[in-house]
């Protein structure tokens, strides 16, 4: 057995199971409901053992500690990033340690995005770019106002997907997509192929769109377009 080690989970992991002598819960992603971050949280500090969790929030999303302090939780720290950037300016790699903190910014352009854009990892940072922008669109009323979406910046968050692309081109990879995905099923029998539910970026589908296109008597092109995805 490891010593010690990290594990990438989802909400799946977060009730039911029973992970022993868990010090540490970081939460990248803001929670969709306040009692999935009290379950989160709750893998650690097990049978009276001490523990930690470290949610990442945007300055337009503090309010959420208000929010969890109306649930008990009132031990909280707020903690300032340039300390912890600090600690990096430490390594023992002089080839991986930034001589400054404005230094990051180039080192993730000239690894990160660089290994993400030369492989397949682009269309899934692609998708997993768009899956975040729709969540912020899906959270409950109670927390919508503490989570604002129009406040989230969409050109530096696909950019913490290692992406080299606006999020405009970024959609519009995923509608061309999603009209091959379409053209592959024509041809092979009344209602394969066509989309149902939502599409690409969490409007319509397309069937839905045409649909609606010939009731109303005008042409439709497509299910939706980037400016409607990101609000420009």
């Amino acid at each position: 057995k490891a010593a010690g080690g990290v594990l990438l989970a989802s909400d799946a992991a977060s009730r039911g199971l029973d992970f022993p002598q868990i010090d540490w819960i970081i939460q990248y992603d803001p929670p969709q409901r306040t009692e999935e971050y009290l379950h989160r949280v709750g893998r650690t500090a097990r049978i009276g053992r001490a523990g930690n969790s470290l949610l990442f929030l945007q300055p337009s999303e503090l309010g959420f500690t208000d929010v969890l302090r109306q649930y008990g939780v009132d031990n909280m720290q707020q903690l300032e990033v340039q300390p912890m950037l600090s600690a990096l300016l430490r390594l023992r790699d002089p080839a991986a340690r930034p001589s400054a903190h404005n230094d990051f910014h180039r080192l993730l352009a000239a690894n990160l995005t660089k290994d993400v854009a030369s492989s397949g990892l682009v269309q899934l940072a692609r998708t997993a770019f768009l899956s975040s922008m729709r969540s912020y669109r899906s959270f409950p009323r109670a927390l919508r106002e503490v989570f604002p979406a129009h406040e989230v910046h969409v050109g530096h968050l696909a950019s913490s997907f290692a992406l080299r692309e606006t999020p405009v081109e970024v959609a519009r990879h995923k509608t061309l997509a999603f009209g091959r995905d379409e053209d592959k099923g024509k041809g092979k029998g009344k209602g394969k192929g066509k989309s149902e539910g939502r599409g690409s970026f969490g409007g319509r589908g397309a069937g839905d769109s045409k649909r609606s296109a010939r009731r109303s008597g005008k042409s439709s092109q497509r299910a939706s377009t980037p400016n409607d995805e990101f609000g420009c």
